[in-house]
């Protein structure tokens, strides 16, 4: 996938205000509960027509991303993360058995394990905030399959997650017409494990779920995080609609995305790239972007080794 498009390395974006950093911090966590709020709202809808059955869990879901713009509360928060998890899926239990399982529909069956599976999906991001909030510089090694596992678990919640509107492969002789090809490598320089900061698994999983949000389905994406031997490389590339030229230095910045993706409705907060950024940043790295419109783009990040 290389287009011949030429690549911006992007230095510098404005200061973050204290909010930005905290919910920059918790962009994760964020999406994760955005997503989880409307699936409760659904599930609620599709077993009592009423959106707000599943009431409690909604306020819990509120409450924790109102948090989220203050680095103290937020952290609180995460910290309660299980226990919040434990809550909404006891809640979605008892709504849920209120029902007999004969009388579900497939719609209902698959919104609850969606719901089922984001809660899983809830506490590992929980506890990583709250291991990473004590060790912030701290690089850890990853064992390749378990890593890989991790980004596939994350991209069959987001084809759990579309209601079937698409499918997630891995091969290129699977993919249909209307399904994404996303090839995941990790590539260690020797053993099966790679080493990096926690934190570059947060900005993997976010440019991953970007280049989706953006490429058409039937379109590929790749994401290759890989060891040289004096840095760490992450290159996320995709065939989707591309960021027109004018707008690449302006889409790292917090908030912003490209003039020609102002149609898509997204669920995120709008500033995966500027976590991107910030994280190569934080560590030394360098970081580019590269695109052609109507053709794809390719985001490249650099770390060197502690």
């Amino acid at each position: 996938m290389n287009w011949g498009y030429r690549e911006v390395e992007i230095h510098a974006i404005r200061p973050l205000s204290a909010t930005e950093s905290s919910l920059l911090g918790n962009h994760s966590i964020l999406n994760v509960l955005t997503i989880l709020q409307e699936e409760l709202a659904f599930f609620g809808f599709a077993l009592e027509d009423d959106p707000e059955a599943l009431a409690a869990s909604l306020a819990i879901c509120r409450f924790y991303l109102d948090s989220l713009s203050d680095p103290v509360a937020s952290l609180v928060a995460a910290m309660g993360g299980e226990r919040y998890a434990e809550a909404i899926g006891s809640e979605v239990d008892r709504v849920a058995n209120r029902h007999e399982l004969v009388a579900r529909t497939a719609t209902q069956a698959r919104s609850l394990a969606n719901l089922r599976s984001l809660l899983e999906i809830l506490v590992v991001r929980t506890r990583e905030i709250a291991t990473r909030a004590h060790h912030k510089a701290r690089w850890a090694e990853f064992d390749v399959q378990e890593l890989t596992a991790n980004f596939s678990q994350v991209l069959s919640a987001i084809e759990t997650n579309s209601r079937n509107r698409f499918k997630i492969v891995n091969r290129s002789d699977c993919q249909g017409p209307k399904d994404y090809l996303v090839e995941l490598l990790v590539l260690p320089r020797s053993g099966t494990a790679i080493a990096a900061p926690p934190v570059m698994v947060d900005v993997m999983r976010d440019l991953i779920a970007n280049a989706r949000k953006y490429t058409a389905p039937g379109g590929r994406i790749r994401a290759t995080l890989s060891e040289s031997s004096s840095r760490l490389n992450l290159t996320v590339e995709d065939t989707g609609r591309g960021i027109p030229e004018a707008d690449l230095r302006r889409v790292p910045e917090f908030g912003e995305r490209g003039s020609n993706v102002r149609d898509i409705r997204t669920m995120g907060g709008g500033f995966g790239m500027t976590k991107a950024f910030m994280v190569s940043r934080d560590y030394h790295g360098r970081f580019w972007i590269g695109s052609q419109q109507g053709n794809g783009t390719k985001v490249r990040i650099e770390i060197p080794f502690p």
